[in-house]
Formats: C-alpha cells, structure tokens, sequence
C-alpha cells in the first residue's frame, strides 16, 4: 500500500513533500541545536577558564 502511494513520486516531489510537510520543525531544531551548542560551548569555556 505504501509502494503504490509513494511509487508516482519522484525524488525530486517526494523531497518537496517532505520539506512542506516537516521543513518548519526541522528548521526549529537547527535553530535550538545551534543555540544549545553554543551556550554549552560558552559555558565549557567559561568554567574551563575559571578552575585553571
């Protein structure tokens, strides 16, 4: 049942289906991932800095 749903589709329509679908969440989680990084970075540092 799947295979005949997604048979039709092409690579190119099955990635534009995706992104529609789940390109706002994904994006979300780049968005939060780089913040969470980057604070943990700087919190790394930070404490790296002060127990020398």
């Amino acid at each position: 049942m799947v295979h005949e749903g997604l048979d039709p589709l092409t690579d190119d329509k099955l990635v534009e289906l995706i992104e529609d679908k789940a390109g706002n969440d994904l994006q979300m989680i780049r968005i939060n991932g780089s913040v969470v990084g980057g604070l943990a970075g700087i919190l790394i540092y930070v404490l790296g800095m002060v127990l020398k």
